[in-house]
């Protein structure tokens, strides 16, 4: 991955290039910022300019024997980690390597992914993602070994905030005093669920969101996309280039969160109980992580109709697909009660994301949002 090839953040770029060339680099860093903002994808790129030994005046060469091996992530001394569901007793390095495959296989087709991607593409359900105590293990061990060919081994760790305390405390030490010619580059979407200890450790850079007008650049001359087009995408996509390149390919077409949670919606303006039991218990058989995005998707939607009804179009990311439903939900989104449906949907994302029971929790969240948007009249 070379710097070139990162759509925005040019002068994060430069900054990081700057302390490579000077010598002015931590070795612990934490790449911090919003999902989507490309901070995987600058980890990646600046572990690979570090270790480059080609010419790299203003980025890696790309041509190096170091370099195409770093293109195709399997340079020896390159170590991911990242979150994933419990192994199999028995079985967990052969599971290992099977993830890193398909690590591998995911990041060469698109290095802006998000964690409810990977665990789509790893086919996890029920289970949420962890990095716990073997996984630390598998960090103490990779690095306390004589680097093969690189003059730094590199340790990539992507959503540190899913470590658990065990997996977390026990790579203190190391993070601290890690061996010669180390570089650890943490990647994480949620700075403030890193354990103190983590954070206190590394030197952070902050990766904001990429910026519209380098959206509506990359669209148009990485993708094909035509200019109107990439303008309606770079709006939406609110400076996630995750979500702009899965909107590219679904612009227009239809999207399977908003029909479910429309649906909901429905059934609460109709008070159609059994049908609201039906979409909980349809609801209930699919994954925490889907459901978690559900819930994240329903709240974007609730923002997108109370844009409508204040007539916000400026602030507004919507989808072709989704205008038509908010031309005619919009009138039950009021200020008055905006904060009290992101109240509701927050915290059954929360009690979801805590392992709470599925059903109990959707039915609770339902009977909340027919009672918030569809009062019953009095008298």
């Amino acid at each position: 991955m070379l710097f070139k090839e990162i759509t925005g953040h040019n002068d994060i770029k430069t900054r990081l290039i700057n302390g490579i060339n000077s010598g002015r680099f931590g070795h612990a860093q934490l790449f911090a910022g919003p999902e989507g903002n490309g901070a995987l994808a600058l980890a990646i790129a600046y572990a690979q300019y570090v270790n480059c030994k080609g010419d790299k005046t203003d980025d890696a060469c790309g041509t190096c024997s170091s370099c195409v091996k770093y293109n195709k992530l399997v340079h020896p001394d390159l170590h991911f980690i990242f979150p994933h569901q419990s192994y199999k007793s028995g079985s967990r390095e052969k599971e290992r390597n099977a993830l890193l495959i398909k690590w591998r296989d995911l990041m060469s087709k698109n290095p802006y992914i998000s964690e409810n991607s990977w665990y789509s593409f790893i086919g996890m359900d029920n289970k949420q993602g962890l990095i716990n105590k073997d996984d630390s293990v598998d960090i103490i061990k990779a690095l306390s070994m004589k680097s093969f060919e690189a003059e730094y081994k590199v340790m990539v760790i992507w959503l540190p905030e899913r470590m658990n305390d065990t997996a977390a405390n026990k790579i203190l030490k190391l993070l601290e005093e890690p061996p010669e010619k180390t570089l650890f580059i943490l990647v994480t979407n949620s700075q403030d669920r890193i354990i103190k200890t983590i954070t206190s450790r590394t030197q952070i850079t902050k990766i904001p969101a990429i910026k519209r007008s380098d959206i509506i650049g990359s669209l148009i001359n990485k993708h094909s996309v035509d200019s109107e087009t990439a303008e309606e995408i770079a709006k939406y996509s609110n400076g996630n280039f995750a979500k702009a390149i899965e909107a590219k390919n679904n612009w227009g077409h239809e999207d399977e969160h908003l029909d479910h949670f429309r649906n909901l919606l429905r059934y609460c303006w109709g008070r159609k109980i059994i049908e609201i039991s039906s979409w909980v218990e349809d609801t209930a058989t699919r994954g925490r992580e889907d459901i978690k995005q559900l819930l994240l998707r329903g709240s974007q939607i609730i923002r997108e109709n109370i844009m409508q009804t204040v007539d916000c179009d400026e602030i507004s990311f919507t989808t072709p697909y989704e205008k038509a439903f908010i031309e005619k939900f919009h009138v039950f989104v009021k200020p008055e009660n905006i904060s009290d449906a992101y109240d509701i949907l927050n915290q059954a994302y929360i009690d979801i994301a805590r392992n709470a029971n599925v059903k109990i929790v959707l039915t609770d969240m339902s009977f909340k949002l027919a009672a918030l948007f569809f009062p019953r009249n009095k008298g």
